[in-house]
């Protein structure tokens, strides 16, 4: 270092400096001297008052003495400004200084002095070892969890744990670093996960995504996903959870199809009707065309035409009844295509309607033709489950007095359904669960609380909506479905 500049050897502004200074300041000559200490110095307890003058062994901390001798030492080596971090024990305490070390040299361009500041920086650096002792506990904790945790930003994957390599399938890190996050998923599942990570990052808080991921094996896994906007190493980015839910949803379909088995096992009474009658149409005319064949001449052919005509309208009586139930009975919920809404509502009006009106008298209105809808292949298991609970709300005794109404009418381009009941009504605190898994208020036996979770998932799945509604007097669930997609040709 060279010659003071001018304006530091102003005797005022060298004092102001001196005297001001947060650190404090200690300047000693070759020989060890204190040659001056500012007021900082002695109320940061390094150096006793009025040392100026004495040797700096005597008025000096101990560590202190050792930090100035280092700083001497290390100016005449390198004739060049240094600082280190060191630690002092001042008052028994040990703490963290920052020893800047500035050489002095004279015309001649010799090491006269040396000026030692001592910043106290001890708060910041147990601040600093609190934050990495946190985050080498985070990364612990996030390296064990089982579920797969990602880091993305707009390049890629910045950082993932072994779960999600786990999840990946990846054999190898290299594998997923600076990888584009979307190409691991099912191209069908791309524009959902692209929305919520949008609607993380504009602080538009965190939603559940189901997607699937493929697998380099070609397997495909469904997965939940949670974005959330945060920052890592300094850059805006998307943290990801991320859980491996294929046999929760395949023991969910199970489950549910348990369900909907024992809502068909509440129609059995009303589908012995719906076949039963049929049936006895088919056996009356059969066996009035075979009376009259063996009684020759007995019956005009066109008699037995009618006759035979009667007995196959039972037929398909039968076979459409059993169409119906076979509908309910089977189906995957992700299985989206074109349907006539008015007819399946139709079909399941005419199965539920013994049931009904053992309970109340039911009402079938409509607001309009309506046209096909783009919907699960197992929507009529959401109408059933709707018809189904209505009849359940409503008591026991006196069915002039309550009525289940269905309305269906055209709206917002798709379909609408409204199935409202005259029965108890859902309670307040209830109405926010009722689409929740498992979660029913009916007696143990007459289900397991899928029945609105899967109508729910039905529907959105569909693309549609559905919500519930009750004043304490009854309730009313409407569906709403999209119109059909009609593909060029």
């Amino acid at each position: 270092m060279g010659h003071l500049s001018s304006w530091a050897t102003d005797t005022r502004v060298a004092e102001t400096i001196f005297r001001g200074a947060p650190g404090g300041i200690v300047v000693v000559d070759m020989d060890g001297m204190c040659v001056a200490a500012n007021e900082a110095a002695v109320r940061l307890g390094l150096l006793v008052p009025r040392a100026a003058g004495r040797v700096l062994s005597e008025v000096a901390l101990p560590g202190v003495v050792d930090c100035v001798h280092d700083a001497l030492e290390e100016c005449r080596i390198t004739r060049e400004p240094h600082s280190a971090e060191q630690i002092l024990d001042i008052a028994g305490k040990e703490t963290w200084w920052l020893v800047a070390s500035t050489p002095v040299h004279d015309a001649t361009g010799q090491l006269t002095h040396v000026i030692a500041t001592f910043f106290y920086i001890d708060f910041l650096k147990r601040t600093e070892e609190a934050l990495r002792r946190s985050e080498e506990t985070f990364r612990t904790i996030i390296e064990r969890v089982p579920d797969a945790i990602f880091v993305l930003d707009r390049k890629g994957i910045r950082y993932f744990n072994p779960a999600a390599a786990r999840l990946i399938g990846a054999p190898a890190a290299s594998d997923l670093e600076d990888r584009w996050p979307f190409d691991l998923l099912d191209a069908a599942d791309r524009h959902a996960i692209r929305a919520a990570w949008r609607s993380a990052a504009r602080g538009g808080g965190t939603r559940l995504v189901e997607a699937h991921v493929v697998r380099p094996d070609g397997r495909r896994v469904t997965v939940d996903f949670i974005p959330i906007a945060t920052v890592f190493e300094g850059r805006p980015c998307a943290l990801v959870v991320a859980r491996d839910v294929t046999e929760r949803n395949e023991l969910y379909a199970r489950l549910a199809q348990a369900d909907r088995s024992i809502a068909l096992g509440t129609l059995a009474a009303g589908v012995a009707h719906e076949i039963n009658t049929p049936l006895t149409y088919v056996q009356t005319n059969v066996s009035y065309v075979l009376e009259r064949l063996e009684e020759e001449g007995s019956a005009s052919p066109e008699e037995l035409r009618q006759a035979l005509g009667d007995a196959l309208d039972g037929v398909k009586r039968v076979a459409r009844t059993v169409r119906e139930l076979r509908n309910l009975a089977f189906g995957d919920p992700s299985a989206v295509t074109n349907l006539d809404a008015r007819e399946i509502l139709d079909q399941i009006v005419r199965l539920a309607k013994p049931e009904i009106e053992r309970k109340a008298k039911l009402v079938l209105t409509a607001g309009g033709p309506v046209g096909h809808v783009r919907a699960s292949t197992l929507l009529s298991h959401v109408f059933l489950n709707l018809l189904q609970n209505a009849a359940q709300a409503i008591p026991d005794g006196a069915p002039a007095q309550h009525q289940v109404s269905v309305h269906i009418a055209p709206r917002e381009g798709g379909v609408a359904v409204e199935v409202s009941d005259t029965g108890v009504g859902i309670a307040p605190e209830t109405l926010p669960r009722i689409f929740d898994p498992f979660f029913t208020t009916k007696p143990i036996g007459e289900g397991m609380g899928l029945g609105l979770a899967l109508a729910q998932r039905i529907v959105q799945v569909s693309g549609g909506r559905i919500v519930a509604r009750s004043d304490g007097k009854g309730a009313t669930f409407e569906v709403w479905l999209p119109p059909a997609i009609v593909e060029a040709r």
